[in-house]
């Protein structure tokens, strides 16, 4: 194991370092998933109009047990 050089945890060598050895890993630092394309908020000042075709489009979208899966 490493001995940390707390000068370079404050400096950014550290997770610098870190960072580096996870990519060369293949292992993912973060990730983003967006779960939905619909608006939920209900803003009376919205100015994209009539939201109602794209709550339809709910029954497109992947179930939550489908996510948590993915996920895992």
């Amino acid at each position: 194991m490493d001995c940390i050089d707390l000068s370079e945890v404050d400096s950014g060598g550290y997770l610098r370092r870190f960072g580096e050895k996870l990519m060369q890993a293949g292992i993912p630092i973060k990730a983003t998933m967006e779960l939905t394309e619909r608006c939920n908020l209900h803003c009376v000042h919205c100015y994209l109009g009539d939201q109602e075709p794209l709550r339809r489009q709910r029954a497109r979208e992947l179930p939550t047990a489908r996510w948590l899966a993915l996920i895992d």
